[in-house]
């Protein structure tokens, strides 16, 4: 480490001075560098590197002058970052410290192996100065040449976006903050209000009042949820002492070192909430690992708190396989699970938030978070169980390891009576002669294959999916069980939406209008698919249409698990309607009181709620 002499900074004629630390008090500057970085007075700008000052461990230093001998050296006084260098040793020396650190000069940035001992002990060399000067460079002075945390420039300097100035304001007690002329405004307690109303960070965090590993990872990540760096991987960098992690450097790695800096985390704390973050604009769709992929993943967990570890559980394991992890697992209505963490719901303070997770398989331990953009919460908590969660899904990544994908038809739901009742009237699919023979000696049948016994004789209900944007695979006519006029046929169209999306549509065919013949050529230039789901339906003239699809890996195969409904929609005219709302008004409401001999039940509910924003303008309300 080496400190700035502030010797002289007051004379027109001062020399930046550089000195090895020798157990000296300092104080120490937090800034933004200049857009252009060499227009900062550099590590090779500083002409003598040791002036022989007085050691306190000994009495005296050695004279030792070290000239720097970096070519291209340029006079301190001609760059612009002069005045911030000068001002801030002027300060230091005003406030009785003859010695100062700056990251611009003090670190030598040509040595890797100086800059990873440098950024390592940041938080160290912050945590033992006397006192911080936290320059605003983008804060003019007011008209008496001071402005206040009132003052909205205050609030608006870039100073709080940056990913390095959040240990910087952290770990000092003693912050003071400057104006570009070098005006104070005032010190971290005096502006603690003003100073939690812009970052988020609690008063007890500020003043120290409460150690900073009390406070959950999230609620940690949601202060640098809104901050950059210049380097990608400086964000991860900057965290290191806030998460009292060390780890090397590897400029180049991009995004991977926010992923190395979670997996040191993770080694010395289990703490849940590492897992508790959300995507608003995520595909609900699209496979995701456990750990976010950037700190602004946090910025709606700023509320999040973790409970105390009040159970034995298996560690943490980062394999091949991906995260080894064990979580209560209760499943969920749409083919997902949600996995309990050892968090309570926000706001309640009870109960326990969740992430929704799906299976690669039906016995497959391998499982990828789902719908990011949430966060679910559970009364009780499912079994118990250690799963595999790989970090990283490309969206290809099922059609490059299964060479064959199937339909696989399940289930059929229509009404009961013969207005709503359909069945299976015909179907035509694609030639399964097309496969390899080896494909049709292991063709895979479901285990429910009961089910299917709404399947007209002669169809197999496997068949195989054409892939690419809108290819047509199967078609299938149901028929109503009512006869006469108001009978009606339902077409169903199984297909690809695109590579890797299955897609359905569906269209009605009045009796006079029946196909003759089923062939896939005739319906596919009118086959226009929508994505399966548990939300999408299709609106024909007289019923509602819906196809679920439920993924499975079986050996090599890709299987569709297909169900569908067909329901009746039930119309009133408006004679019926006024009819209802003259019973209405004639009869009056009795509610509905269970006995008072009769115990109540109780349930295990999932609620699904967007996380809120410590912000008032960005709340979302749960649903």
């Amino acid at each position: 480490m080496r400190l700035l002499k502030t010797q002289g900074s007051d004379s027109s004629e001062w020399q930046p001075q550089l000195v090895d630390f020798r157990g000296e008090e300092y104080a120490i500057l937090s800034h933004r560098w200049l857009a252009n970085a060499t227009d900062e007075v550099l590590f090779a700008d500083i002409e003598i590197i040791d002036d022989g000052g007085k050691d306190p461990a000994i009495g005296h230093r050695p004279l030792r002058f070290i000239l720097n001998g970096v070519y291209g050296r340029q006079p301190p006084q001609t760059k612009s970052g002069f005045h911030k260098l000068r001002g801030a040793a002027q300060q230091a020396l005003t406030d009785g410290y003859d010695f100062i650190w700056i990251d611009t000069c003090c670190i030598d940035k040509s040595s890797s192996a100086e800059l990873s001992e440098a950024i390592n002990s940041m938080w160290t060399w912050y945590s033992k100065s006397t006192i911080c000067y936290a320059y605003l460079q983008d804060v003019p002075g007011g008209p008496d040449g001071v402005v206040t945390e009132h003052d909205l420039k205050f609030a608006q300097s870039q100073w709080w976006t940056r990913g390095w100035t959040l240990q910087e304001l952290l770990v000092p007690l003693d912050v003071i903050f400057f104006t570009e002329t070098w005006d104070p405004i005032g010190e971290k307690k005096s502006l603690s209000d003003a100073i939690v109303s812009i970052t988020g960070i609690g008063m007890d965090v500020l003043t120290h009042a409460r150690r900073l590993e009390s406070v959950s990872i999230a609620r940690r990540m949601s202060w640098a949820s809104k901050r950059r760096t210049t380097r990608i991987e400086d964000l991860a960098y900057a965290l290191m002492g806030i998460f009292s992690v060390n780890m090397p450097l590897l400029y180049g790695e991009g995004e991977r070192a926010f992923l190395q800096l979670r997996q040191e985390i993770m080694k010395d704390s289990d703490d849940e909430s590492i897992f508790a973050w959300v995507e608003p604009s995520a595909n609900p769709s699209s496979y995701s690992g456990l750990l976010a992929q950037h700190p602004s993943a946090f910025a709606r967990s700023s509320d999040i708190i973790y409970y105390i570890d009040f159970e034995d559980r298996e560690p943490y394991v980062m394999s091949d396989r991906g995260l080894s992890i064990t979580l209560h697992l209760s499943p969920a209505q749409d083919g997902t699970v949600a996995a309990a963490l050892h968090c309570p719901v926000p706001q309640t303070g009870d109960g326990f938030l969740a992430v929704y997770l799906k299976r690669f398989g039906k016995d497959s331990q391998h499982y990828a978070r789902v719908k990011c953009a949430r966060l679910g919460s559970l009364d009780q908590r499912g079994a118990l169980e250690t799963i595999y969660v790989r970090q990283s899904h490309p969206t290809h990544e099922l059609d490059t390891i299964l060479p064959y994908h199937f339909f696989n038809l399940r289930h059929l739901h229509t009404g009961t009576t013969p207005s709503e009742k359909f069945f299976l009237e015909n179907a035509k699919s694609n030639l399964l002669e097309r496969l390899p023979y080896s494909a049709l000696a292991s063709l895979p049948i479901h285990p429910t294959s009961h089910a299917r016994k709404w399947v007209c004789s002669g169809f197999e209900p496997v068949f195989r999916v054409l892939r690419g944007t809108s290819k047509l695979s199967a078609v299938l006519l149901f028929a109503g069980t009512e006869t006469g006029v108001n009978s009606c046929r339902v077409l169903i169209m199984l297909g690809s939406i695109s590579s890797t999306q299955i897609g359905y549509d569906a269209r009605k065919f009045d009796t006079g209008d029946i196909p003759t013949d089923l062939r896939l050529q005739d319906f596919e230039p009118g086959f226009k698919p929508r994505p399966a789901g548990l939300d999408t339906w299709i609106e024909l003239e007289n019923h509602h249409v819906k196809v679920e699809i439920e993924p499975q890996v079986d050996s090599s195969n890709q299987l569709f698990i297909t169900d569908i409904t067909i329901s009746k929609i039930f119309r009133i005219t408006p004679l019926q309607a006024l009819g209802e709302a003259v019973a209405d008004r004639l009869e009056p409401f009795v509610p509905i009181c269970l006995p008072t001999n009769t115990p109540a039940q109780s349930t295990s509910k999932t609620y699904d709620f967007i996380l809120l924003s410590s912000d008032p303008t960005e709340r979302r309300g749960l649903t």
